[in-house]
């Protein structure tokens, strides 16, 4: 076969390729014929699939979902003379499908793919070529429909730093606050803390962060720090005050009870003692796409308002072809099912 007598491609309406869940993706398979042929299929596939990586750096596949359409040329699907064709096609993505992902345990991927098999006479053996373009789907998770999370929440802890005053001092004493615990990717999670140092030790570090909790269904959990903020030492008698510092959320997949990839979050305040001794206070909090208060979007002309492009930390990551994008959304809809059904490939 030559690359010279058919190349196919894969134009999607909307430029980003990037979807909500429920959403119609549509597009058209472009061929280009160059010679004529005697095309025996033309098809575009939806495939979503999960890859998990084990602690070994195996990987194990599992298909979410696929879908077949069969394409024709002009109405034609055998002899097909030199010219361009645009052939279109649509597939509707499961309201449930999960957020697209990728990160140290594993990966949840979305493709189409554009095949096409043909001969260039009736004696000759079947050629096949296809392109392939990869999407991201963001599934739809309102903050409304968490009102756990959208109250504060406050912290306190004395950490005593032995059984004698007169040779450690007193106490270290660290509070935490927050105004609520659910938030959108570009907004900003607002902390006030106050850590009390009256021992003789010295706290050599104090951060704030928030990590990312990756747990899949082959038991693997992976935790990775999506954003942080540093502050410098805290001497003995001494006190740091936070007041309002924020954190920017970044480009993350919103929070999933998905049995087969749950995603999850915790803000973390994280003290080093100079003797190397960590001290921990965390808040569970969820991150969403679809804010409540939609001030924060005010003067989006569409839907659509912030988008970012995922980031990876670290370069030891799953194998991945494709880094997704993220989404807030203004709505979404009144309700949602339940997981989909998952398929094991075949052997």
């Amino acid at each position: 076969m030559s690359s010279s007598d058919v190349q196919i491609s894969i134009r999607l309406d909307g430029s980003q390729e990037i979807y909500h869940s429920g959403e119609t993706v549509k597009g058209v398979v472009v061929a280009k014929v160059n010679t004529f042929l005697r095309v025996s299929v033309l098809k575009a596939e939806f495939e979503g699939m999960y890859t998990y990586r084990n602690k070994y750096g195996g990987f194990h596949k599992q298909v979410i979902k696929n879908y077949e359409v069969k394409l024709d040329m002009d109405g034609k699907i055998s002899d097909i003379n030199p010219g361009r064709y645009h052939s279109p096609f649509s597939f509707t993505l499961d309201q449930s499908f999960p957020s697209s992902l990728v990160c140290l345990a594993g990966s949840v991927e979305y493709k189409i793919t554009a095949k096409c098999g043909y001969k260039l006479s009736n004696d000759s053996s079947i050629e096949k070529t296809e392109s392939v373009n990869y999407i991201s789907v963001n599934r739809y998770l309102d903050l409304r429909d968490k009102p756990f999370a959208l109250v504060g929440a406050q912290l306190k802890h004395v950490h005593p730093t032995g059984w004698c005053y007169w040779c450690c001092g007193g106490d270290l004493q660290i509070s935490m606050e927050i105004k609520k615990r659910a938030f959108v990717a570009g907004e900003r999670i607002e902390v006030s803390a106050a850590i009390n140092n009256e021992t003789s030790q010295i706290v050599s570090k104090t951060e704030l962060d928030v990590i990312q909790t990756v747990k899949t269904k082959i038991n693997r959990k992976v935790k990775q720090k999506v954003v942080r903020k540093e502050r410098g030492m805290v001497m003995d008698h001494t006190e740091q005050v936070w007041i309002n510092e924020s954190l920017l959320v970044p480009s993350v997949p919103p929070t999933s009870d998905d049995y087969n990839m749950t995603v999850s979050y915790l803000l973390r305040m994280l003290l080093t003692l100079d003797n190397g001794k960590l001290i921990k206070l965390v808040i569970p909090i969820v991150i969403g796409n679809v804010p409540v208060d939609t001030s924060i979007i005010e003067g989006a002309g569409s839907e659509l308002s912030f988008m970012y492009t995922g980031e990876i930390s670290g370069g030891d990551v799953v194998q991945c072809n494709y880094i997704p994008s993220y989404i807030v959304y203004r709505f979404s809809p009144d309700a949602l099912p339940s997981a989909p059904t998952v398929e094991e490939p075949t052997a």
